[in-house]
């Protein structure tokens, strides 16, 4: 991507990720991928980013520490975290204490861009806090994932927003995922996310 359209393309990103974000605290959460999204996705690159998604919420499960470190294993270098009206970037990322609690998510659409270099992932999450409390905040996540040179991917922008307890029957955090959701394997598997990444996350 030339340098001069990152910029415009991040703000584009987060734009979609703020409408998301509202769409889903209104109860518009979307259960299907538009036609035309499917029609033009990269098959093996949605795999891809699916694959990614599971495994950066497998790493944040632990909770705790493990949650921090999860994040920065899996964000781009000029990623953000969108939070209220503000965007933590990377270095705040990196500057930031570990917070308690256990934060778990789960891909629930998966799409990507034609030429794989985009993928939009959504889904429920559930945020526990760590306070003894036993408070759980339901909401849903939306991120924009960027395929970086070695062929993996990194998260460019993630927004999540809450909303009421899933009512019977809608799909939450701890769901499993479909039986169609087999771990890559052969020359995909490598791609998901560093190794040493995964064990810092599930060490911190």
């Amino acid at each position: 991507m030339p340098p001069r359209l990152q910029p415009l393309v991040e703000r584009a990103l987060l734009a979609a990720l703020v409408l998301s974000a509202s769409r889903a605290a209104a109860g518009v959460v979307p259960t299907v991928v538009p036609a035309v999204a499917r029609a033009a996705e990269c098959p093996e690159a949605t795999a891809r980013v699916a694959a990614t998604e599971r495994a950066f919420s497998s790493a944040a499960r632990a909770g705790g520490a493990a949650i921090r470190a999860s994040f920065l294993a899996f964000i781009a270098d000029s990623g953000g975290i969108v939070q209220g009206a503000g965007l933590i970037r990377r270095a705040d990322l990196e500057a930031s204490p570990p917070r308690p609690g256990q934060l778990l998510w789960r891909p629930e659409v998966v799409f990507t861009s034609a030429d794989g270099d985009l993928g939009y992932s959504t889904g429920p999450s559930e945020s526990h806090a760590g306070d003894g409390s036993g408070r759980v905040v339901h909401g849903h996540y939306s991120s924009i994932w960027g395929r970086q040179p070695d062929g993996s991917y990194r998260f460019l922008a993630d927004i999540g927003t809450a909303h009421p307890a899933p009512a019977d029957g809608m799909a939450r955090a701890t769901d499993a995922g479909p039986a169609s959701e087999p771990a890559l394997t052969g020359p995909l598997a490598g791609a998901t996310a560093p190794a040493a990444a995964l064990r810092a996350a599930v060490a911190a």
